[in-house]
């Protein structure tokens, strides 16, 4: 399996203020969810990442899925806000999110999956063929993705608000002992976005003979770490310009990833 290799972002000193890693908050539909956000400078992210404190063994749960709930708000033409990225994905041993190539050019496998922000649209499995696959994000509602991966036909499917979009795609590359952990992410990463922005998440599952699931119902209200397995965390890059010694370091910032918790992606040019 390749992997998109990590690296470290100097950062700059301040803060914007928006973005104070996952929490737990009550949600447009009235109950606990969990918020992430980001700030309104490119580079800042949230995260929340379940540890499963080991792989899943395939053998006794050969068929597992993932189901989680989305609220995406509709900026509109308010000013100064819009719409960010938001990736999905299983985390290996050293806490990478796993991010599987296809063999055709500028194609994915099925660990991961994403909303692109400048098209309004959701890849349930990534850009597996940014051409199709997708489904166009639902906004101002909730909206559930479900992922499934049959390691006993080598096939992955995945659902988005109860549509089918892709059925039975093959699954690149072994999953035994990679499965640990789950990751969602929010990202401020479009150079053609700008402003603030923030998604709800609630009632997360990993089914296969009941795996995990939590509606976040029986969680303390505040910050997300250390409660039923789940950590959290985030990034707020300074808006303050920078010196002309620091641009280079700006320059790569700007490519995509991250310390520790985002990983970089390569993606369609917006």
């Amino acid at each position: 399996m390749k992997k998109l290799n990590p690296f470290l972002v100097m950062i700059l000193a301040g803060s914007n203020a928006f973005g104070n890693g996952a929490e737990i908050a009550i949600g447009p539909n009235g109950t606990q969810n969990v918020k992430l956000t980001v700030g309104n400078t490119l580079g800042d992210f949230d995260y929340m990442w379940l540890d499963l404190g080991g792989p899943i063994d395939l053998a006794t749960h050969p068929v597992v899925t993932v189901q989680f709930d989305t609220y995406r708000y509709n900026w509109g033409l308010t000013p100064g806000r819009t719409l960010h990225n938001m990736y999905w994905g299983w985390v290996d041993a050293d806490d990478s999110v796993l991010v599987q190539y296809d063999t055709t050019p500028n194609t994915y496998g099925t660990t991961w999956g994403a909303y692109w922000d400048i098209n309004n649209q959701t890849y349930p499995f990534g850009w597996f063929d940014y051409n199709a696959y997708h489904a166009n994000t639902v906004l101002d509602d909730y909206a559930t993705i479900t992922l499934e991966w049959n390691t006993t036909t080598g096939m992955a499917s995945a659902w988005y608000d109860g549509s089918i979009i892709l059925l039975n795609t093959p699954i690149n590359e072994p999953l035994t002992d990679l499965l640990r952990g789950y990751d969602i992410t929010l990202n401020h990463g479009s150079d053609t976005g700008a402003g603030t922005d923030m998604i709800w998440i609630d009632n997360f599952q990993i089914m296969g003979s009941d795996i995990y699931s939590t509606d976040f119902e029986s969680f303390d209200l505040g910050n997300l770490d250390g409660q039923q397995g789940w950590v959290s965390g985030d990034r707020t890059v300074a808006a303050a310009v920078p010196e002309p010694s620091s641009l280079l370091l700006v320059a790569i910032g700007l490519g995509g990833a991250t310390m520790r918790r985002i990983r970089s992606r390569r993606r369609p040019t917006e």
